[in-house]
């Protein structure tokens, strides 16, 4: 499979092909579906007039784009330029986010540059800590230097399904099924103050522990929504 990916890195239209097919599959997912909100007025008061980073779970992208209300703010995902994540911006781009590529392993410099200059512009961007590759639900310390540096508030997002297949791939990827019930949870924002790397290390901690309990709480609403029914 690695090696078939490789080949097909450079054929663009083929590419764009899949990134269609998986968007219009997302598409069906989402209005087959019925959906629940939490936090969701609360957020795009926030977001009016300022920029933010958004962040959510690898294991938990799939939906994310039809969690963005507030066009024509544009928000800019960060995503790997691997040949699936060639696949991603290309299926998210028809779901209207733009994509920056790069990530924490290739190129860091460039990608964070590129994010700081859209935060500026009051953009959103959005960032998966523990991807491209893991450890699953670890954050990395890339997005806490930029929430940091750009002195604008982290929000996380994540959403739960009730009908799914799940993946046996590194971070137990969740494949939506149509047909379901779902919630979308935003978090509340989360500022972090310019400090020293100890004190950012601490920051990291706690915001991966606030969006994994975030899953936990969108996982626990969406089994009493399902039995209340």
């Amino acid at each position: 499979m690695k090696r078939f990916l490789k080949r097909i890195r450079h054929w663009d239209r083929l590419l764009g092909i899949v990134g269609f097919l998986i968007s219009s599959y997302l598409k069906f997912v989402y209005k087959t579906t019925r959906w629940q909100y939490v936090g969701k007025e609360e957020t795009g008061e926030y977001i009016k007039d300022k920029p933010v980073i958004a962040c959510f779970w690898h294991n938990r992208m799939m939906m994310i784009p039809f969690m963005w209300h507030w066009r024509p703010k544009k928000i800019f995902a960060l995503i790997s330029s691997s040949p699936i994540g060639t696949i991603t911006i290309k299926a998210f781009k028809r779901l209207h986010i733009d994509s920056i590529a790069g990530s924490s392993n290739r190129n860091p410099v460039s990608s964070y540059r590129d994010l700081l200059t859209e935060l500026k512009k009051k953009n959103v961007v959005a960032i998966i800590p523990d991807g491209p590759r893991g450890p699953a639900m670890q954050a990395k310390m890339g997005f806490v230097h930029l929430a940091s540096k750009a002195g604008v508030a982290i929000i996380p997002l994540t959403y739960a399904i009730s009908r799914y297949k799940q993946l046996n791939t590194w971070d137990n990827t969740h494949i939506p099924l149509p047909f379901s019930r779902g919630i979308f949870v935003y978090g509340a924002p989360i500022n972090i103050p310019k400090c020293d790397e100890a004190e950012l290390e601490i920051h990291r901690l706690e915001l991966e522990k606030k969006l994994t309990e975030l899953q936990y709480s969108a996982d626990t609403l969406l089994k009493k929504i399902t039995l209340e029914k």
